[in-house]
């Protein structure tokens, strides 16, 4: 997925300090990992209505049951800005 210029695949140390560094370079003074990242882009992509047959696809998963284990546990915030989002009765107006 991010080869490097000799168009070999970049190890996870490598990719991982090169992320800490632009993130410096950006003055982000947040936490931020990749891991984390990943975590956020998939509990946004469930939010959204993504498949989670897609989202273990996208991810690398051996099988969907891990993409559940790892991403399905979204709390009742989320559950009721879904509903408030896609509920015909909250969107009648």
């Amino acid at each position: 997925m991010f080869p490097t210029k000799k168009g070999t695949i970049i190890t996870a140390s490598n990719f991982e300090r090169n992320f800490r560094q632009y993130k410096d370079r950006a003055g982000i003074t947040k936490v931020i990992t990749p891991h984390g990242l990943r975590n956020n882009f998939a509990k946004r992509f469930i939010l959204s209505g993504g498949d989670i047959f897609m989202l273990s696809k996208i991810l690398g998963h051996s099988s969907v049951t891990v993409t559940e284990q790892a991403y399905l546990d979204v709390t009742m915030t989320d559950i009721r800005k879904s509903y408030q989002r896609y509920s015909p009765l909250e969107n009648m107006r």
